[in-house]
């Protein structure tokens, strides 16, 4: 079986794109978990890291024919990629000495881990590499990116308070109790005796 020891960045990743599932994919970043793999992928999707380069690629020469003289698997033991961070990137380096430094690193290395490299600027795996996505570095390295925060829950809506009702006043003075008087015609078809008082408001006699 093939080791990182072997095998170049580009290579381990290249075997995780060929992977049937991505079971497989994780179990080969599982086998090959090494300084130059870790590196790479770290600086590609932890978002915690700030790269200091400009966002486009740098004009470079591509090594196209023969091998190349150097490796990420080198640059990275070398120590040389935290040139590129903000917060890990000496002071006494300016600008224009990094991207000097980044440029020779482009050119010492394969065509395929030089894309990796361009990858790190805008935080993008390249295309030749897709189905090693984040999701299958976090399952192979779980403490190696930055943690996922749970998304925060939806501020609680508050009705507005309502005002009380309105109650009507009560009418204080006692109610007036009309009397009518009765037609003493009707009293008398009706049998009554004739009277102004309204039948059980008198008082008992």
């Amino acid at each position: 079986m093939d080791t990182a020891f072997n095998l170049q960045v580009w290579e381990v990743l290249k075997n995780c794109q060929n992977a049937k599932s991505d079971e497989r994919r994780v179990q080969i970043l599982k086998e090959n978990k090494v300084k130059g793999v870790a590196d790479i992928v770290k600086m590609i999707y932890d978002t915690r890291l700030t790269c200091l380069l400009p966002n486009t690629p740098p004009p470079f020469q591509t090594i196209t024919n023969g091998t190349a003289p150097s490796s990420l698997h080198r640059h990275s033991n070398s120590g040389v990629f935290r040139n590129f961070f903000k917060g890990l990137a000496p002071t006494t380096v300016n600008p224009i000495q990094r991207e000097k430094m980044f440029i020779q690193i482009l050119e010492s290395v394969c065509k395929e881990e030089a894309e990796l490299l361009v990858g790190m600027l805008n935080k993008k795996m390249p295309q030749r590499f897709y189905k090693v996505t984040e999701d299958i570095v976090r399952q192979a390295f779980p403490d190696l990116l930055h943690p996922i925060l749970a998304p925060s829950a939806p501020a609680t809506q508050v009705a507005p308070p309502q005002p009380p009702p309105v109650v009507p006043a009560l009418n204080s003075a006692p109610a007036t109790v009309k009397h009518f008087d009765i037609d003493p015609e009707m009293a008398e078809f009706a049998g009554a005796p004739v009277t102004n008082a309204v039948p059980g408001l008198n008082s008992a006699q």
